[in-house]
């Protein structure tokens, strides 16, 4: 939430749950199988997905209605899931962070363990509308052959929180810092470290994809409310030049690759 709110996105709220650990999540596992042998008309994907992976038969929004009696996982938790899902909740509750238990809000891998959630916009619940989305992964280490380690991930949907922000009139209003605009994989190498360069001097600087189009980078560079792009492509690379785009005054510079910083640098007189 922290992160979100540094975003500048001032209301949101977390959905959360409990899917319990390796010790109690089998049982549920039985309990939730049986319930949904006894289930008429589901749809496809949820009839696939009963004998591979039946929690996710929860996550689905075409029979949501039908499945609203299925017995929650709350319910099956172990003695140390239930105290950690309650010192979680209490945590929230301490921190003032709005929360609302969501029974059906599950995860399907198996090295999720214990806390689930999704952050949302305040008002908002659907499915294209969550901010970021994730979980415990304190199997995941184990998993992959190391020790076990206790440990939290999540994904932020960059485009959705600028989406909240333009909605909330969040974003900024004067346009300062540099987009990095690699065009093709050749291009990403190189962008990156001239990123880190400019980062590292102060500059206010993100970057673009090499396989998103031009016209989607460029976007996402002006709702970030950015001066510059810095354009970086095969040939730019070959001949050791950027093209330097001024967003604000629509001009474009051709500016060589040993004096790019130093140009962006005398500009924000750092």
């Amino acid at each position: 939430m922290a992160v979100i709110r540094g975003a500048g996105v001032k209301q949101a709220h977390v959905f959360l749950n409990s899917i319990g650990c390796s010790e109690c999540r089998p049982q549920y596992l039985e309990k939730l199988k049986t319930y949904l042998k006894g289930k008429s008309g589901l749809c496809e994907h949820c009839k696939s997905r009963m004998t591979k992976n039946p929690l996710r038969v929860l996550d689905c929004k075409e029979d949501a209605e039908k499945l609203s009696d299925a017995p929650r996982t709350v319910d099956s938790l172990c003695a140390a899931c239930k105290a950690h899902y309650a010192e979680v909740k209490s945590l929230l509750k301490m921190y003032v962070i709005p929360h609302t238990e969501q029974p059906r809000l599950v995860r399907g891998l198996d090295y999720y363990t214990r806390t689930v959630f999704e952050i949302y916009p305040s008002g908002k619940s659907g499915s294209q509308d969550a901010l970021a989305a994730g979980g415990r992964y304190d199997g995941l280490v184990e998993l992959l052959g190391g020790a076990p380690t206790p440990a939290v991930g999540f994904a932020l949907g960059v485009e959705r929180v600028l989406n909240e922000l333009e909605a909330q009139g969040a974003l900024p209003a004067v346009r300062r810092g540099v987009f990095m605009l690699p065009l093709g994989d050749s291009a990403f190498e190189p962008s990156q470290k001239l990123l880190w360069q400019l980062r590292e001097t102060g500059i206010r600087c993100e970057t673009g994809q090499p396989d998103q189009s031009i016209k989607s980078q460029m976007r996402l560079a002006d709702r970030l409310q950015m001066e510059f792009c810095i354009i970086m492509g095969e040939n730019e690379i070959k001949d050791n030049f950027v093209m330097l785009k001024n967003l604000e005054k629509q001009s474009q510079d051709k500016v060589s690759m040993s004096e790019i910083v130093g140009k962006l640098q005398d500009h924000y007189k750092l």
